[in-house]
């Protein structure tokens, strides 16, 4: 999975009693650079034939995504969110040291067009394309605040939970005439949705995910 960011412009912080620190002027630490983490998606797919080398198909997903992060030491401290006003009881705070990961957990419904290139009856090329609808259901993300003076922490509230995403790929299908077929091939999405209601700090920022896929194919008996 990989996180594509537009970075925000860093300000400094003149107004005391709202940051980790203790007021004045705020050189904040500037936000590290997001990596790219595990992931993966498992589901339950039916599909429906719409011609001999055509097919839509969709159900229920679950997907898992993660990105790097590098944060600074973990301290108590009390602010409110510069997103969503929420309070803060803790903080990573001061120069990068050491990795963090933040995972994000969705529930998916996927609505995807397929359509046979080839003209094969042992081995299918397929290409599909199609949207999904996600809901944010858990996750441990943390937001950067360089208001604050350039920390980290945790705010729920700050991330959007409505997803949508457009994605891609290609894949060979095995077994056309056997009772269970199979496919594998690339994959590729990207999410419509910015990961954060509001951009005051981290930007813009988007999940993007880009893998091998596997899917088991179960044919209903022909009448």
């Amino acid at each position: 999975m990989f996180s594509q960011e537009k970075s925000a412009t860093p300000r400094l912080n003149n107004s005391p009693g709202n940051g980790a620190g203790t007021g004045g002027t705020v050189f904040p630490v500037a936000s590290t650079q997001v990596g790219s983490g595990a992931a993966f998606k498992l589901g339950i797919i039916a599909e429906m034939k719409l011609s001999k080398r055509s097919s839509l198909f969709s159900g229920l997903r679950y997907s898992f995504m993660s990105e790097k992060i590098k944060v600074g030491n973990y301290i108590a401290t009390a602010f409110l969110s510069q997103y969503s006003s929420s309070p803060v009881n803790n903080a990573y705070v001061g120069a990068p040291r050491k990795a963090y990961h933040n995972k994000y957990h969705f529930i998916e419904i996927p609505l995807m067009y397929q359509l046979q290139l080839n003209k094969g009856t042992k081995t299918s090329l397929l290409w599909n394309a199609g949207i999904s609808a996600g809901y944010l259901f858990s996750n441990n993300g943390l937001v950067y605040d360089s208001l604050s003076g350039g920390i980290y922490y945790k705010d729920k509230k700050a991330f959007n939970k409505i997803h949508f995403n457009s994605g891609t790929g290609f894949s060979a299908r095995f077994g056309e005439k056997k009772k269970i077929q199979w496919a594998v091939g690339p994959d590729f999405s990207m999410d419509m949705t910015r990961l954060f209601k509001q951009e005051i700090y981290s930007g813009k920022r988007y999940l993007l995910y880009g893998g091998i896929t596997g899917r088991v194919f179960l044919p209903s008996k022909k009448k």
